[in-house]
Parts: structure tokens; sequence; C-alpha cells
């Protein structure tokens, strides 16, 4: 118990469920940035969850991708023509899975997941109180690449257009 919180009453105030809590104390799930600033304020934890941000990086992604992760956080603008995929920013969470599901070598389930919510997490980008503006020229055959099924396709593309 840190600054009066159970487990439960932590997991409460920071709007995550006791189980993902417990896994994160246990060092089992890597945290967001934002779940490590939440409870840098819950716990009062001066600084120690804050210096931990950079770790995080560093654990879910490749080393040769950091410096792209963090630059795209300070990114005004982002463009770029893709020729494989829909770009990560954009990726659905159905699409992710289907995407690194299908990598040769196969991931355990668990890095799947790992890449999957670095992904996601890299799209708060788009959220944040001054976002880049994006443009991106996907080649047609991307468009056709039924990655994950019929259905995950036509969720991915729905999601493009918004």
């Amino acid at each position: 118990m840190r600054a009066g919180h159970t487990q439960k009453t932590a997991a409460d105030v920071l709007l995550i469920s006791e189980s993902l809590m417990g896994a994160v104390e246990r060092a089992e799930r890597i945290p967001s940035r934002d779940l490590l600033m939440d409870a840098e304020r819950l716990f009062g934890a001066d600084g120690a969850l804050e210096a931990c941000c950079e770790l995080v990086d560093e654990e879910k992604y490749p080393p040769k991708f950091l410096d792209w992760a963090r630059l795209e956080r300070l990114a005004r603008v982002i463009s770029a023509y893709e020729t494989m995929l829909i770009p990560g920013l954009l990726q659905t969470e159905a699409y992710a899975y289907a995407l690194y599901r299908s990598r040769v070598p196969a991931y355990s389930e668990e890095e799947i997941v790992r890449h999957v919510e670095a992904r996601l997490e890299r799209q708060a980008v788009l959220t944040r109180k001054s976002p880049p503006r994006i443009g991106y020229v996907i080649e047609e055959s991307v468009l056709d690449r039924t990655l994950g099924g019929p259905e995950v396709l036509k969720e991915q593309l729905l999601h493009v257009l918004d």
C-alpha cells in the first residue's frame, strides 16, 4: 500500500483493471507513458515514475526505432508513402494484431500483445493538444490486402476514412 491506496483503489483511480495493476506491479506488463504519469501524480512519486518513461520506450520499441518514436511525439507534420501496409498511426487494433500474428518468424502471444499496445500507444500523438498534420499516400494494393480477413479489412478501411 502506497499513499494510502490498495491495489484495487489505485486501479480504480487510474481507470485500469485490478488485474492490469497487478501485472504492472509484477513487471508482467509494460505500462503506458500515460499510466506512469497518472501513477506519478497519484502516488506522489517525486519524479521516480516519470523517469521511467524513457525506459518504457526502450523496452517497447526496437533500438533502431527509438529515435523515430521520440521524434514522432514532437512532430508537427507527419507524412509518408506506404507501399505494403496501412501506416502504424492509422492501424486499428484488429489490423495490428493480424499484422503481428502473420510475422515470420512468429512472435509469442506476449510479444504480439506488447507490440500492438506500443503501436496503439503511439497513436496518442494524433489526439494530443496540438496534433500533427498527417498526410499519407497509400498504394491501392495495400487497400486490397485482406490482412486478418474481410471484417478486419473493412473496419480498417472505415477507420482510415474517418
